[in-house]
């Protein structure tokens, strides 16, 4: 063997070495992690597997709220934001989607798919005696609402956007594309080298997401980022990026389908889906009401809790008035 053959040896072993011991710290952590961010809600079962629901809120309320966070997070994100704030009027039900959080997910892209993760989170609505209610999606799951919205409006009696990925833009395309750049992974090699970087990265992650605006003090370890560092889940995720312009490019034709009374909202400083693509909901959805909020980014439901609260209350209202007129009673079968 000659020198550069041994130099090229010993690299490699090294590498081997370096990378075995970065899976095997990844592993502990995980353990760790899913230990401190245990699921807090109920967890139900559908023909696809196990999907973690979690309320807040009102019980008795006249109104449920059903909302669907977005890539890269879990249900935490919402109830961070909305628990103590919309809960005092209406019954929350955050959804960790197919993947995210504690929610199964099966082993084919396909159950990446708008309509297979929307079918998923249908089926456990039902089993947990959910029948109909006001829907929430943002960013990733502002598409997965409206496509819900479309297949299921029987269930459906108001719809929010919220900063959403409702329709396909030219910078998701650029972001789908390196998401494809993904295909390679598999559970050793997100354990040796994604997993560390998610989570010695989250707080990093959370500034980008939030963009111009700061994470609230103590957001990062509030919400359970670091779950995402889970081998499956990161994978699930970028599956979710990978096939989230297909979905987009098939709901686009069918957003005029929608009949709910909706509320799209979104900032005109968003670095991460532009403003554009909610204004071009807005003209898709006829009778949508849309506030745009100056200088906000990607989380308003963070950034302008107030003032998102007080538009999707004036939503409420109106969905309450309408239900009066049509003499359907207000009380919620349990």
């Amino acid at each position: 063997m000659t020198t550069v053959h041994r130099k090229i040896a010993r690299a490699a072993f090294v590498g081997i070495v370096a990378s075995g011991a970065s899976a095997l710290l990844a592993t502990l952590v995980q353990g760790v992690i899913e230990a401190r961010h245990a699921p807090r809600g109920r967890l139900v079962r559908v023909p696809g597997g196990l999907v973690h629901l979690r309320e807040a809120g009102r019980p008795d309320a006249d109104l449920t709220v059903v909302m669907l966070h977005g890539a890269s997070v879990n249900l935490e994100d919402l109830m961070f934001a909305f628990a103590d704030t919309l809960g005092r009027s209406v019954r929350l039900i955050a959804v960790d989607r197919p993947g995210a959080g504690w929610t199964d997910r099966g082993g084919s892209m396909a159950d990446a798919s708008l309509s297979m993760q929307g079918a998923m989170i249908l089926d456990a609505l039902g089993v947990a005696g959910v029948q109909d209610f006001v829907l929430l999606g943002h960013s990733w799951s502002g598409g997965l609402a409206c496509r819900i919205a479309i297949d299921r409006p029987e269930r459906v009696l108001g719809l929010v956007v919220l900063a959403g990925a409702s329709m396909p833009w030219p910078i998701g395309r650029k972001l789908l594309e390196r998401a494809k750049r993904l295909r390679f992974l598999n559970d050793f090699v997100v354990r040796a080298f994604f997993s560390p970087m998610i989570h010695w990265g989250a707080q990093p992650l959370a500034k980008a997401i939030f963009s111009p605006q700061k994470p609230p003090e103590g957001y990062v370890g509030a919400v359970g980022i670091r779950l995402l560092a889970r081998p499956d889940r990161f994978i699930a995720n970028a599956e979710d990026m990978m096939l989230v312009e297909q979905g987009l490019e098939r709901l686009e034709p069918r957003l005029g389908e929608i009949s709910a009374p909706t509320l799209i909202i979104h900032g005109d400083a968003d670095r991460v889906i532009p403003v554009d693509v909610g204004r071009r909901l807005h003209r898709r959805i006829s009778g949508s009401r849309y506030l745009e909020l100056p200088g906000i980014g990607h989380m308003p439901h963070h950034a302008e809790n107030a003032r998102v609260v007080a538009a999707i209350e004036t939503l409420l209202d109106g969905i309450r008035q309408e239900r009066v007129r049509n003499g359907t009673s207000t009380a919620r079968p349990r």
